[in-house]
């Protein structure tokens, strides 16, 4: 009877061993299921918060490059279409200066249609090291509509020493050629809509 009594004694401790072992043991997987969990999640967000870094990023420099084009764009125009202001303008002044100068030997006046031919090829010279900063952040019609300007002068200027009415031709020639340059500008700088 005592072994009866120790076997049921025994059976009904193992019985509670095992069911204490079995919940404990069903809670630890579950503990460990949801820490396996947790360390994908965590892994997942850090990932997620990478690649989302990495899309700021790109898009911050993408904006930033954009906004760099521009305001390089902007110089380029400004100061290539102010250059070509000055360049017709000593155009002028030179064809004024070459009128009198070929009539007249007096050495005043030949050192005046020098100093205008000068400032005249100065003026010319910026304008073409400006415009080929145009060529580098500007579309191509604008570029060439400032070649053929800068190709009309170069030539009309040519003819200004030999013929006295060469500046109005060459005006009645640069005026389009102008109105186009200038339109091109608002364009490249988006004040005008692309037609």
């Amino acid at each position: 009877m005592k072994d009866l009594l120790l076997w049921c004694l025994g059976v009904v401790a193992s019985a509670f061993v095992g069911s204490y072992l079995a919940g404990y043991l069903r809670k630890k997987g579950e503990n460990l299921a949801t820490h396996e969990d947790l360390n994908k999640l965590v892994a997942e967000m850090e990932a997620t918060t990478a690649a989302t870094k990495a899309i700021e990023a790109r898009i911050s420099d993408e904006v930033w490059n954009r906004q760099r084009h521009w305001e390089l764009k902007k110089e380029a125009v400004f100061s290539v279409m102010q250059a070509l202001g000055k360049a017709d303008d000593a155009l002028l002044a030179y064809s004024a200066a070459c009128f009198p100068a070929s009539m007249r030997l007096d050495r005043v006046l030949h050192e005046a249609t020098q100093k205008a031919q000068d400032a005249w090829n100065e003026a010319i010279d910026d304008f073409d090291q400006k415009r080929t900063m145009g060529l580098l952040v500007c579309e191509g019609g604008f570029t060439d509509a400032l070649l053929e300007i800068s190709e009309a002068m170069r030539g009309g200027a040519e003819k200004m020493r030999k013929d006295d009415n060469a500046y109005s031709e060459l005006g009645k020639q640069l005026k389009p050629m102008m109105a186009r340059a200038f339109a091109l500008s608002r364009r490249e700088l988006g004040t005008q809509r692309r037609q």
